[in-house]
C-alpha cells in the first residue's frame, strides 16, 4: 500500500490523460500546432550534460541515444518518465521515425525502461528479449528495508542471475538519488559498486569522484576524475572538476 501524501505535489502528477491523447500531443510537437519551430528547437536542444542518465537534458526532456532492442545499434530518443503515488508513466519519442512508446502503469514497480527497450526492437524489426527484473531497482528496495550493505550484497549476489538485468545507467541513477538526498556516503558506496561492475566505463569513476568531493576527499576525488578522463578523453566535466579541485587548498 502506498501511504504517501501527495497534497503538496502541485504540478507533479497533476495531469490526467490517456495513451491516445498523449500520442496526439506527441505528434503535434512535430508541427507548429502547439509551438513554433524556434521554440521546439529550444525545447529539444542538448542544454546540459546529464551523466546520471548517460545523455543530455533539454527543456524538460531527456535526450539519450538508446539501444534498439538487444542490438548495439543506438537511436536518438527524446523521453521522460514520471512516478507518483503508485503510478508510473513513460513517454519515449523516436524522432527519426516520428514514432512513440507511451506507457502508463498503475503499479509503482513496473519495468517501463525494459519494456520500452524491447518495444524499440519490435518497432525496428530487431531482436528483443522479454523484460527482466532491473537489479538496481531491487537493490534499492533492499537498501530501504535492510540498509546499504545488505543492498550492495544483494546486487553482487544476483548480478549474474538470469532473472535480472544489470544497467550502468540505472545503477548510477540509484547513486545519484542518495547524493541528491544529501547522503554522499551511501552514494559513494553505490558508485564504488558501479566501478566494480563496469570497470571500463568512464561514468562510474566520474560519479564516484563527485561523491568523494562531497565527502571532502579531495585527493581521491582528483584521482578518480583522472581515471574517468583516461577512459574518456572527451569528458569535459572531469576536466573542469580536476581544474577546480587542484586550485583548492589541500
Amino acid at each position: 500500500m502506498d501511504n504517501s501524501n501527495e497534497s503538496s505535489a502541485y504540478s507533479a502528477g497533476g495531469i490526467y490523460s490517456t495513451v491516445e491523447d498523449l500520442f496526439l500531443w506527441d505528434q503535434a510537437l512535430y508541427t507548429d500546432k502547439l509551438l513554433s519551430k524556434s521554440n521546439r528547437d529550444q525545447l529539444f536542444t542538448k542544454h546540459i550534460a546529464d551523466p546520471g542518465y548517460g545523455g543530455h537534458y533539454g527543456y524538460g526532456w531527456e535526450l539519450i541515444n538508446r539501444n534498439v532492442g538487444d542490438t548495439d545499434s543506438l537511436m536518438e530518443t527524446i523521453s521522460h518518465g514520471g512516478r507518483i503515488g503508485g503510478y508510473l508513466a513513460s513517454l519515449r519519442r523516436i524522432p527519426s521515425s516520428q514514432s512513440s512508446i507511451i506507457l502508463l502503469s498503475n503499479t509503482n514497480y513496473a519495468f517501463l525502461n525494459a519494456i520500452s527497450k524491447a518495444l524499440m526492437g519490435i518497432l525496428h524489426d530487431q531482436h528483443y528479449s522479454f523484460p527482466l527484473k532491473p537489479l538496481a531497482l531491487f537493490m534499492e528496495r533492499s537498501i530501504e528495508k535492510e540498509g546499504i550493505e545488505a543492498g550492495i550484497s544483494f546486487y553482487k549476489a544476483h548480478k549474474d542471475s538470469e532473472e535480472y538485468y544489470v544497467s550502468e545507467q540505472e545503477l548510477i541513477v540509484a547513486g545519484y538519488k542518495k547524493l541528491h538526498a544529501g547522503n554522499a556516503e551511501e552514494a559513494a558506496k553505490i558508485f564504488r559498486l558501479s566501478i566494480q561492475v563496469f570497470p571500463n566505463r568512464d561514468n562510474p569513476y566520474d560519479s564516484y569522484a563527485e561523491a568523494l568531493m562531497e565527502l571532502g576527499e579531495r585527493e581521491e576525488s582528483i584521482k578518480y576524475y583522472k581515471k574517468s578522463l583516461e577512459i574518456n578523453p572527451d569528458n569535459l566535466n572531469a576536466v573542469k572538476m580536476i581544474e577546480k579541485l587542484e586550485k583548492e587548498e589541500p
